[in-house]
Parts: structure tokens; C-alpha cells; sequence
């Protein structure tokens, strides 16, 4: 007796075709990651399934007891339901040395804080009438008693309280540790010798650019609207806060 052979039709799609699953009924779960020292990747993972998520030195859902400069509860990670969705927002908690976040560029207010390598930073400017107001982004204004320059002026803000005012002479001003290429000189071996710019817009607005360096520039805010791939940074520890599939965030 002749053997019957049975052909089983393929009807799946080939693989390559087949999006993985991803819930549409709940939000994506965030990723945090407190990155390794020297690392920009890897790192201690949290998964956030909550609506609220607070990070701190002594308090919170992910503690870093070593951390000195950390503040006891310094910041909470925040989603909120929009017609588009959610929306995750991280906001300071009131805390002692404040909360960056990592910018590509950004429009800077008087009074504005930012991060050059570990070199603080505060720009002064009496002039804000081109000042751009971001709705997703609130910068902590460090006050001062002082009366604000006549001209634009960066302060190098010491850890002993002093300060050391760099005026801002046209509309590029370089910042990095080589003098022969930078306006504002910076004594920071995380920096490179040309790290970013400050520039002034044709409306009289001035913006902060990374010159793609390694360490990158870090906005002082009370509160900002994180991206699927963000970075902030509490005390000395960096870190990284990733939402939705690998291959949105590459796209976004």
C-alpha cells in the first residue's frame, strides 16, 4: 500500500513580517536604568509598573544608599493619560543639589544652572524678551540678590560658593578645555577640549548646543517631559529611562 504523504499549508507570515506582541489595552512599562560608572548603557534595571516612581538616597522605589550628593528623596518619575496616550514626566523634589537632565540643545532663561562635564554652570542675561517658553520643560532659576549684566555673562559656579563671570563676547561662544578654539575655558577632565556652544539667535535668544561630546550637557529642572530615550541625572549617579519597543525609541 502506497504511503500518503500530507502537506501542511503555511499560513503565518514569515517572521521577519510579524511585529512582536505589545499590550494596547495598558501603557508600556517603562525601563530605568542606574547606569554603571563609566558606563552608557549598562546598569542596575527597574521595570515601573506604578503611575509614580520616586528615587532617592535614603526614601523611594529605587535607593542609592552610597550616593552623598543625592538628596534623601530627590526626584520622582511621574505618568499622567493623555489622548495620545501617557506622558512621563520626571520633577525635582525639592532637593539640595538639584535634578539634570541631558539636552541636545535648549534655550536658556537668566538664572538658568547646567552641567558641563561635573563643572557647574549659571547663565545671566538682563535681556529676555526672546526668551522661549517650553511647556514641557521647567528649568530650576537659581535667584541671586545681584542685578543681572548688561550683557550676557556665564558664571562658573565653585563648590566653595565662589563664582567666576566669563561675559559672553558675540554670538559663538565656545566652551571646552582648550583655550586656542574656546571662549569659556573649562578645568574638567570629563570635557572635551571643544564640548558645546552657546549662541546667540538673530532674535536675541540664546541657545545651548553639545558639540557631540562624550559627557554631554545637563539642564538644572524642576520638571521635564522625558522622551522614550532619556537621560537625568540626581547627585552623581546618571540615569537612563527607556519606554516602548527598542526600535521606536531608534526611530524617535
Amino acid at each position: 500500500m502506497a504511503r500518503r504523504e500530507t502537506h501542511i499549508e503555511q499560513l503565518t507570515k514569515p517572521s521577519s513580517e510579524v511585529r512582536v506582541f505589545v499590550p494596547s489595552q495598558r501603557p508600556p512599562t517603562p525601563l530605568l536604568v542606574a547606569l554603571d560608572d563609566g558606563s552608557a548603557e549598562q546598569g542596575e534595571t527597574w521595570r515601573i509598573r506604578t503611575e509614580s516612581f520616586t528615587i532617592g538616597r535614603k526614601e523611594g522605589d529605587a535607593v542609592i544608599h552610597h550616593d552623598p550628593s543625592m538628596s534623601s528623596r530627590h526626584a520622582t518619575l511621574v505618568m499622567s493619560r493623555t489622548a495620545k496616550g501617557c506622558r512621563w514626566v520626571l520633577e525635582d523634589s525639592k532637593s539640595r543639589n538639584g535634578t539634570f537632565i541631558r539636552m541636545r540643545r535648549v534655550p536658556l532663561r537668566h538664572l538658568a544652572v547646567f552641567l558641563i562635564a561635573t563643572t557647574r554652570f549659571q547663565f545671566r542675561c538682563a535681556d529676555e524678551r526672546q526668551a522661549v517658553n517650553d511647556p514641557d520643560l521647567e528649568m530650576t532659576l537659581v535667584a541671586e540678590r545681584s542685578r543681572p549684566p548688561v550683557t550676557a555673562e556665564l558664571c562658573c559656579l565653585h563648590a566653595d560658593g565662589s563664582k567666576t563671570s566669563v561675559p559672553l563676547d558675540g554670538e559663538l561662544n565656545w566652551l571646552g578645555t582648550d583655550p586656542k578654539m574656546c571662549r569659556v575655558v573649562i578645568q574638567d577632565d570629563f570635557a572635551n577640549p571643544r564640548h558645546a556652544l552657546l549662541k546667540k539667535e538673530a532674535n536675541g535668544g540664546w541657545w545651548l548646543e553639545d558639540a557631540d561630546s562624550v559627557n554631554g550637557i545637563w539642564l538644572q529642572v524642576n520638571r521635564a517631559k522625558l522622551s522614550g530615550d532619556s537621560e537625568f541625572r540626581l547627585g552623581e549617579q546618571r540615569f537612563r529611562f527607556l519606554l516602548g519597543p527598542k526600535s521606536q525609541r531608534e526611530s524617535s
